[in-house]
């Protein structure tokens, strides 16, 4: 999933929950063709939101949130789903940032390729010795945390 979407490793933790999301909601010959979801809550999954893993999202902004000339979304793409709400995890280029919302639209269409999505980076002047004219400007991706429900979703 990861190598089709184009994506960095770091986001191996959603592409593997994401995975196991649909995988729950397939059908197995060992459980004779019920789902895992069905044998535990007894009922058949819906699966009408299911969604291409990297694709294109534009998220919402509230109307409380933004300025009368603001953009009405922000650009992301499609992580995976968020267990205990009808809701998407998504990840905020702009803001670098993994969200949940139920308010996007999806292009599966597209997907993000990690090229486009670089907004990760976030930028550092380093100066050389002594500071001078000649500073040098670079990009250097910044880490974090890896655990799902932390505040994360940059990665180098």
């Amino acid at each position: 999933m990861l190598h089709h979407a184009k994506l960095d490793k770091c986001f191996w933790g959603e592409a593997a929950m994401s995975a196991i999301y649909v995988k729950n909601r397939l059908p197995s010959p060992k459980i004779e063709h019920k789902t895992p979801f069905e044998i535990v809550y007894k009922s058949k999954p819906g699966v009408k939101h299911i969604r291409v893993f990297g694709c294109r999202t534009y998220i919402l902004t509230p109307k409380e949130k933004r300025l009368k000339w603001d953009p009405k979304a922000r650009a992301g793409l499609f992580l995976g789903y968020e267990e205990v709400s009808k809701a998407y995890r998504l990840y905020d280029i702009e803001a670098g940032q993994v969200v949940i919302s139920r308010d996007v639209t999806f292009d599966e269409s597209s997907l993000v390729s990690q090229r486009r999505a670089q907004v990760m980076t976030t930028m550092i002047l380093v100066w050389t010795s002594p500071p001078s004219r000649s500073a040098m400007l670079t990009l250097r991706a910044r880490r974090s945390s890896s655990r799902r429900g932390s505040a994360r979703g940059k990665c180098s």
